[in-house]
Order: structure tokens, then sequence, then C-alpha cells
């Protein structure tokens, strides 16, 4: 499936008398990698959440450069993990295929498993994982969706640098593919 590019016209958002931004416009082009950067606070997060469709401006518009919609097309991995404990890791890297009612690829969850180095705890409980071991197993679900577009917010941030450096590169290497 071919990544849409986004489109963001006129996007405004405020919390109260705050403005966070204003008339927000741009375009990404499908199948480009972007990265956001700017000061703590400064819409970041609250951006991305719009784009993926769990938030709303309260001005403006985005959608996808073909003019269908966004949201089935897109996986998303927030700043925490938001591994259910009560699943086991196999079965948070399938939760939304199942959500959804869908068959579950074992073959591919094991593969993913597998190629995020936790195919040994795949029947463990998120409890019983490291910070970084939690982050691969959030990062297995989210490349589980198999989504176009994948947006992720900060979604390493709270890892050490050695963790973060190998599982940034882990990333950029499936994300590819």
């Amino acid at each position: 499936m071919t990544a849409p590019g986004i489109e963001v016209h006129g996007l405004g958002l405020r919390f109260g008398s705050r403005q966070i931004f204003d008339n927000l416009t741009f375009t990404i082009p499908g199948g480009q990698w972007v990265s956001l950067l700017g000061a703590s606070g400064a819409g970041k997060t609250s951006l991305l959440r719009i784009i993926a469709g769990l938030a709303k401006a309260t001005a403006g518009e985005v959608r996808a450069s073909d003019g269908q919609p966004i949201d089935k097309r897109l996986a998303w991995m927030g700043q925490k993990d938001l591994l259910y404990p009560w699943l086991s890791v196999r079965d948070n890297v399938s939760l939304g295929a199942r959500l959804r009612g869908e068959r579950v690829d074992h073959r591919r969850v094991a593969a993913l498993l597998q190629q995020v180095g936790l195919e040994h705890c795949a029947d463990d409980r998120p409890a019983a994982l490291s910070g970084g071991m939690r982050q691969r197993a959030a990062l297995a679900r989210t490349l589980y969706e198999d989504r176009p577009i994948v947006l992720m917010d900060e979604p390493f941030s709270a890892l050490d640098t050695i963790t973060r450096t190998r599982i940034q590169t882990l990333a950029a290497g499936l994300l590819v593919n």
C-alpha cells in the first residue's frame, strides 16, 4: 500500500486563552520521513494527535493527498508503550487485529518478535520486561498494523542513550521494509 501525502490546512489549536498554533499549513509528500522539532509545549504531540484523529483542532483540517480517510491507514506509537498488563507480549502485539475481530497472523507476530529480539519472552507479561523491552514490544505492535502512515510521538524518549540509539536504528530498519 502506497503512503499518501498528508495535507494540513489552516490548522489552529487553542487551550483556553493559550494559542498553540494558528493557521498552520503544510504538506508532507507520501513516503517521506519527517521529524517534528520544537521546544517542550510547542504543540508537537497535539499536532500528531490531530493528524492521527485522536484530538480535534479548533480550526482547519487534515486530509490525505488522495482524498481518502487517513485513520484506517495509520499506525500510532505514543510516548508511553500502553501495553496491557494482563496480556502476554504476543497478545499485546496482535491486539489491534483482535480488537477489530480479525484473524491474527501468528507467524507475522512471531517474525516481528524475532526482529525486535523478544521471541524469548513472547509469553511474558509486560511487568517482566525492562523499559527497552517494553518499547520494542510497542514497536512490534505498531509494525504489526502494517499501515502506510506511521506516527511516532517521542517513543524512545524515556530510554537510556545506548538503548535509545539501538531501538531507533531498529525502528528505522523495520519501517523501511
